[in-house]
């Protein structure tokens, strides 16, 4: 098994691990359930395809990691024992629906969302 076969599992582990734990449901909340199953199928349909190009999956896992890193950055500067802010908040889900629009554009997701439609989103978080 090549490395970006084995890299894009340990992704798929860990974004199933956010989507579905103990208490998912209550964390995340019952509106989101539909927006859930269609990550998970977005999953499985990325599953499908890595065999046949598992480069173009370490291409987009790359873009993913990079929106994801600047995500990250910003939580880490939230004041700890303050609740974290919806429009932070929100990110974790525009990357969910990232996800989908890179790796099963068929699923189609909840709204337009792209890198650079989460990078601004972020700037401006940072801005305020």
């Amino acid at each position: 098994m090549s490395l970006d076969v084995i890299q894009a599992q340990a992704d798929i582990k860990e974004q199933l691990g956010l989507l579905v734990f103990k208490g998912f449901v209550t964390a995340s909340g019952h509106q989101r359930l539909e927006d859930i199953a269609r990550y998970l199928q977005a999953m499985l349909r990325r599953m499908e395809k890595l065999p046949v190009d598992p480069n173009q999956d370490r291409l987009k896992m790359l873009d993913i990691g990079k929106v994801n890193n600047v995500y990250l950055a910003l939580l880490a500067k939230q004041s700890q024992g303050k609740p974290i802010a919806e429009e932070i908040l929100a990110v974790r889900w525009m990357m969910e629906e990232f996800r989908v629009s890179v790796f099963a554009q068929n699923l189609k997701t909840a709204y337009p969302v792209s890198a650079k439609r989460i990078l601004n989103h972020l700037k401006a978080i940072s801005a305020n």
